[in-house]
């Protein structure tokens, strides 16, 4: 979701609500994406999956990468349009190519389990790759976590590769993603560090979600480091 918007996308918001006219010829191709994550959540406008589509197109024809993964998502859901596969997959691989790594992240997943596409290892490779050097890159944080889960468990394809897992989910959690702090948790707990699973579970507390699930991860993880350690979690009374 959008938090913070740019004076010209509020302003653009402010003639919406107005009922006025609006030019959205000086908007970048990032600022009408963000017109429509606005109406994707319902943020200063109401919630319309249909105006964000429309806005997601404008920003697409201008070659931004974040509005042609959101649109594979609303075909994909079939929200704000009619649910069209082949419509998705085109904007999915307009993504990828565009180097979205979330697009990326999606094409190699479908490359391997031959969902919707073909199966084939040489393409999973290749978009995995890329996927995985453009998410650090653009900081993606949930790409990142997804790709240190993979190499921490050796899923979807690929090896045990727990420098890279850790490298992976120490990204993620320092843009405060909730699921990196679980797996850091656990991770570092299984090879007995205490001072590195202190650590985390102390920035674990910096992490701010409303997900009553992923709220309930949180607490299991810090849990299973007093139980690994047997000592009071750093920040046991912050649970409360």
């Amino acid at each position: 979701m959008v938090k913070e918007l740019s004076p010209r996308v509020l302003r653009v918001l402010k003639s919406i609500q107005e009922g006025h006219d609006y030019n959205t010829a000086r908007l970048t191709s990032s600022e009408l994406n963000e017109v429509g994550l606005c109406y994707w959540y319902g943020n200063i406008v109401p919630q319309n999956f249909s105006e964000a589509v429309k806005w997601y197109l404008i920003a697409a024809g201008k070659r931004c990468k974040l509005a042609e993964y959101n649109l594979f998502v609303c075909y994909s859901q079939g929200k704000g349009v009619s649910m069209d596969m082949e419509k998705a997959i085109y904007w999915l691989r307009r993504s990828a190519k565009h180097n979205d790594s979330r697009g990326q992240s999606v094409l190699a997943k479908l490359y391997y389990e031959g969902t919707y596409l073909r199966r084939n290892s040489r393409y999973f490779k290749y978009w995995h790759e890329k996927s995985i050097k453009n998410a650090f890159i653009d900081n993606e944080a949930t790409v990142l976590n997804n790709i240190g889960e993979m190499y921490l468990r050796g899923k979807s394809g690929v090896a045990v590769d727990k420098e890279l897992a850790i490298k992976c989910l120490e990204k993620a959690a320092e843009k405060h993603y909730p699921l990196a702090f679980v797996w850091l948790i656990y991770t570092f707990a299984a090879d007995n560090d205490k001072e590195k699973a202190s650590f985390w579970v102390k920035e674990s507390r910096k992490c701010v979600t409303t997900d009553n699930r992923i709220k309930t991860l949180l607490k299991v993880a810090r849990y299973h480091y007093e139980k690994v350690f047997n000592t009071p979690c750093p920040v046991s009374k912050s649970l409360s």
